[in-house]
């Protein structure tokens, strides 16, 4: 009885340590980075200048969390030396100082993700993700 719950006990240990060591976004010694790059459009445009960021839930290490790249004017960002993992992806519309008594035509909209959430899994390989946008009103509450 006592040997069986020691063998449950150290299976489940196991078991623990297996899924700590293979989660992603640890850095060294989980596989190796990658290039991840892709386009940002909004409304089937390229949005210029967009701040993108991948974001890991999963790093122990802040260095390993997330990663960040400025998209150019045609709205293709690269970010360098990802770990393979899952990411959150957030994206930050540069926005261009306004004129005093001008409002932007899209002020107050949000840039929501045409389908589904941005997440992405990072594998092994160089990976490319495109993120398609639109804007829309934010959701009341």
């Amino acid at each position: 009885m006592i040997a069986s719950r020691i063998a449950t006990a150290i299976l489940g240990y196991v078991i623990a340590l297996v899924l700590l060591v293979s989660s992603g976004c640890g850095g060294p010694g989980y596989g190796s980075p990658v290039n991840v790059s892709g386009v940002v459009t909004v409304d089937d445009q390229p949005l210029a200048n967009a701040l993108v960021t991948y974001i890991c839930s999963e790093a122990r290490e802040p260095e390993y969390k997330s990663f960040t790249a400025t998209a150019g004017a045609d709205g293709k960002y690269t970010l360098e030396q990802v770990y393979p993992g899952p990411y959150e992806i957030q994206v930050a519309e540069a926005v261009a100082e306004v004129e005093p008594g001008m409002e932007s035509a899209t002020a107050g909209q949000s840039l929501q993700p045409v389908a589904g959430e941005l997440k992405t899994q990072v594998g092994t390989e160089p990976h490319t993700f495109d993120i398609k946008l639109k804007r829309g009103r934010p959701p009341r509450n």
